[in-house]
């Protein structure tokens, strides 16, 4: 909160609820042998489907247990699903779908997304949560501790589609429930854990003609999804294809907590890098780093322990937030990622790239957020090549002097994930000499309409809390050498990497304290002008960061960009 506050936004809070009562139904197989809601109190009755291509480790005595616990074997999957819906609002509605991760199949995860469901549906969406218990680790694996099914996500990603391809006949079936009461144009899937990774692999699965991993098997989806939403999601544990997955061409938000037990790393910020945006795509993708929030909080049947074994007493509890804090935060912005992307409600963008925007209505917690947009122009991202003097604009040049520490590469995050090549500097400032980096331009480029943008993350852990908080000075040229200059701080002075301190003890932690995690920086230049500088904003020449506020200071830069104003 130190630095230039911006102003808040004047919209509704997007998590207080809407006009509608949601109403409230399920549909399944009316066989279930432990839930009655999918067993004889089901609304609608539903046929099992065939998984047997996508779920190949469902064998062996394990399978054959797994098979006497549920009653049905990966053959004939049940579609089991909880629907919440305002049955009053006319016209079609926009549908929004649910899936759950990865926790003890016994103890049934979907409606653990109600307090969502239940939101949403007051605000116009059906909303449906997916039964995928049955891919869950079991009380019947006789290797418990391997996790049960393998390489599972892919059947999570497949059976999600079904859903929607089960749901996409219902709505052109007249006498059905559903019968012309979905808009089929606006479409959004949502993943918690596993089904955080399995939403992206749903994603590209939706645009293929056969499953990569045995292409006998069929695919004839061509949804439009306009959204996508993974809660504290893994990645990489399916491949398709032996490939990490490489989505094109969605809105891809994705949310973290700082304390998560379970996926103790940011691995959806490497989801979120590898998406592609053809030209003329107009979306973006968003992330959110949450200090005090853990992995089961985001769900209410999984609650504040992100293990189920003896294994959680070494964590530090206490330093958590509390559950209704978490789903609070949870349901603004999933709220808002929805009314931007489907409803076209552009004033909510903002948030996506500050979360001081939204706080009047966020609790009082340390946001970092990722944010890029469609469309925007990259000046260095140092992704090109192995020249720390190149840059990714044509003919653009990087200089530098007076630094500690000058090199380009890959942002490591735990569980040795790859996340993006980036710039590392270090300074320590001495009396009348000041560190800097410069980038200088072949082609002056113009800032009209744009805003100068970048991700910026602190190169050191703030230990013990004796780290301050970083500034320094941006000094833009023209062709003609008149310059303009503003303090890191207009935007926000930077965040310490947070120190998680997960566990009791620091010798039972699993990994190291903190990750570099980036925040966004964003920068409205004719604002900053004003009418007092001679500066040309069509003739931008030459951006450089001029270390003379912080006495010293590691950074992490990456992705200077130009782009759009919301």
């Amino acid at each position: 909160m130190k630095g230039n506050l911006p102003a808040v936004l004047t919209l509704p809070d997007p998590s207080i609820k809407g006009p509608y009562k949601p109403f409230f139904l399920t549909y399944g197989s009316g066989k279930d042998k432990w839930r009655r809601e999918f067993g004889d109190r089901v609304n609608i009755k539903t046929s099992s489907i065939n998984g047997s291509r996508l779920l190949t480790s469902w064998t062996g005595v394990s399978g054959k247990l797994r098979t006497m616990y549920f009653g049905f074997d990966q053959k004939s999957l049940p579609m089991n699903a909880l629907v919440w819906y305002p049955r009053e609002k006319k016209g079609p509605l926009p549908l929004v779908m649910i899936i759950h991760g990865n926790h003890v199949g016994q103890q049934a995860s979907d409606p653990g997304y109600t307090f969502l469901g239940e939101l949403l549906a007051s605000r116009g969406y059906m909303v449906v949560s997916v039964d995928e218990n049955f891919l869950n680790l079991s009380i019947t694996d006789l290797d418990v501790f391997g996790g049960g099914l393998k390489n599972e996500n892919a059947a999570r990603a497949w059976l999600l589609l079904k859903h929607l391809e089960l749901l996409r006949n219902w709505n052109k079936t007249p006498g059905n429930t559903f019968y012309k009461r979905l808009d089929m144009d606006k479409i959004a899937i949502i993943g918690h854990s596993r089904g955080g990774e399995a939403v992206t692999h749903a994603a590209v699965f939706n645009k293929l003609g056969h499953y990569p991993d045995d292409a006998r098997e069929k695919f004839n989806f061509n949804f439009n999804i306009g959204a996508v939403v993974a809660i504290a999601p893994v990645d990489g544990q399916y491949k398709p294809g032996g490939t990490l997955t490489v989505a094109k061409d969605i809105s891809f938000f994705v949310i973290q907590g700082a304390l998560d037990m379970d996926m103790q790393t940011y691995g959806g910020l490497a989801t979120l890098k590898r998406i592609q945006f053809s030209p003329g795509f107009s979306g973006f993708k968003a992330g959110l780093y949450l200090s005090a929030a853990n992995h089961g909080q985001f769900n209410s049947v999984w609650g504040r322990r992100d293990d189920t074994g003896p294994g959680i007493n070494r964590f530090n509890l206490k330093q958590l937030m509390e559950e209704e804090e978490q789903q609070k935060i949870l349901c603004v912005y999933i709220s808002s990622f929805l009314e931007t992307t489907i409803n076209g409600e552009a004033g909510y963008k903002p948030l996506f790239m500050d979360a001081r925007f939204g706080r009047n209505w966020l609790p009082k917690k340390i946001y970092m957020n990722q944010f890029e947009p469609a469309g925007k122009t990259v000046l260095a991202d140092f992704d090109e090549d192995v020249d720390v003097n190149s840059a990714t604009v044509n003919g653009g040049r990087i200089t530098t002097s007076g630094l500690r520490e000058w090199k380009e590469q890959q942002n490591k995050f735990l569980w040795g994930m790859h996340i993006t090549k980036a710039v590392y500097l270090g300074w320590d400032s001495v009396k009348h000499q000041n560190g800097f980096f410069s980038l200088n331009l072949t082609a002056p480029l113009s800032l009209s309409g744009k805003m100068l943008s970048f991700s910026l993350a602190g190169g050191k852990e703030n230990t013990a809390g004796l780290l301050k908080p970083i500034d320094f000075t941006i000094v833009l040229e023209d062709n003609n050498k008149h310059k303009l200059s503003f303090p890191l701080s207009s935007c926000s002075v930077l965040q310490p990497q947070i120190a998680k301190n997960l566990s009791k003890f620091a010798l039972l932690n699993d990994y190291p304290n903190s990750e570099a995690v980036p925040d966004f920086f964003y920068f409205d230049i004719a604002r900053l002008m004003g009418n007092h500088t001679e500066f040309q904003m069509n003739n931008l020449k030459a951006i450089k960061f001029i270390f003379n506020k912080s006495r010293s200071g590691d950074i992490i830069l990456d992705d200077l960009s130009l782009i759009n104003k919301p």
